[in-house]
């Protein structure tokens, strides 16, 4: 507590500001006790926040973060890119970590194999990108005074080519998925991508009081979104039958539309059985963003549609420019759904 020195007018406190170090003894520069015990006491929790996120570690950062969006979104995929991050940075406290340390990182994963391959670029930068997340979601979320020391130094994905499906080869992956009878979702699964160009992680967490079938939206909550903040998903008459389709298979009480975990592995092995093997469920929404950009509609329009990150100056624009009715006369354009073929197959 706060006392005077002997010959002073003022009070003095006490703390210490690193952990282990020198106590600092110093004026509060009021001669008010209340106030000075405030003035201690304030000093006394900034040291020791300091102490705790001091010795923070990138495991402590992971297991607070997933804890809270663990309720958000599915994190599996996360979760094994966390494990690769936690094993190479160990214990080092987040406070000394550099630039130096993203390039050290980037060599060591490089030289890492995974089923005989070796580890892609753009898995790596996957692998920083969730880190940089989680750093910034610290900073802004928990007031963590921390450095976010990947910023600008996460390599390009670097993929060798921006794949997307024609007309021809969509209808084909569709009727496929049909037949894949367990899979009962899939086909429409994909065809809501391909129109609408939700991510993955929007799709699986979307629920039906989500969507407006009047006003043909779907509202993405900013835990949903990639970019962290909210958005709409704007449907034209193929994604309204795909959802239609879909919501006559399950039962009143089911929220999700997509009550499943990760349809990755049905969806690979359809892409396989037609020769897909370079098509991932990402492809569906590149797909989307290419039909549109081939139909001449502007990069400003397209980062509409798909909720791509945007400049503050950009994402005014597109504010003003995106009512409803215009940006489902434009999502219109590409509307897709192959009919079922119902000769007994």
């Amino acid at each position: 507590m706060p006392r005077k020195h002997k010959n002073g007018k003022n009070y003095l406190m006490s703390f210490t500001p690193i952990k282990g170090g020198k106590t600092i003894v110093m004026s509060t520069g009021t001669d008010n006790y209340e106030e000075a015990k405030l003035l201690e006491l304030e000093h006394r929790y900034h040291a020791a926040k300091n102490h705790y996120e001091n010795a923070l570690t990138v495991k402590d950062l992971f297991d607070k973060y997933f804890q809270e969006v663990a309720k958000e979104r599915n994190i599996a995929t996360s979760l094994s890119s966390a494990k690769n991050l936690i094993e190479f940075f160990k214990d080092k406290p987040l406070m000394i970590l550099k630039g130096g340390d993203v390039r050290s990182y980037v060599n060591w994963r490089k030289q890492q194999v995974y089923r005989d391959k070796p580890i892609s670029q753009a898995t790596v930068s996957k692998e920083l990108k969730l880190l940089s997340a989680a750093i910034n979601y610290a900073r802004r979320e928990w007031d963590w005074e921390i450095v976010n020391f990947t910023a600008s130094r996460i390599p390009p994905e670097n993929n060798q080519k921006d794949r997307y499906l024609d007309h021809e080869e969509a209808t084909k992956l569709v009727e496929m998925a049909r037949k894949n009878h367990r899979a009962w979702y899939l086909a429409d699964l994909i065809v809501l991508a391909i129109n609408t160009g939700m991510r993955k992680q929007e799709m699986l967490g979307l629920e039906w009081n989500q969507i407006d079938f009047k006003r043909q939206t779907i509202t993405l909550k900013a835990t949903e979104t990639k970019t962290r903040r909210k958005r709409y998903a704007y449907l034209n008459s193929a994604a309204i039958r795909a959802l239609n389709n879909l919501k006559s298979k399950q039962s009143e009480e089911i929220k999700a539309v997509f009550p499943i975990e990760d349809p990755k592995k049905s969806f690979k092995t359809v892409c396989n059985s037609i020769g897909f093997n370079d098509v991932t469920l990402h492809t569906l929404r590149h797909t989307c963003g290419t039909w549109l950009a081939l139909n001449n509609f502007s990069e400003i329009q397209i980062a509409g549609v798909l909720g791509h990150a945007m400049s503050s100056v950009t994402a005014r624009y597109v504010h003003v420019a995106a009512d409803t009715r215009k940006m489902l006369e434009l999502v219109e354009t590409i509307s897709f759904y192959p009919e079922e073929n119902n000769n007994g197959n």
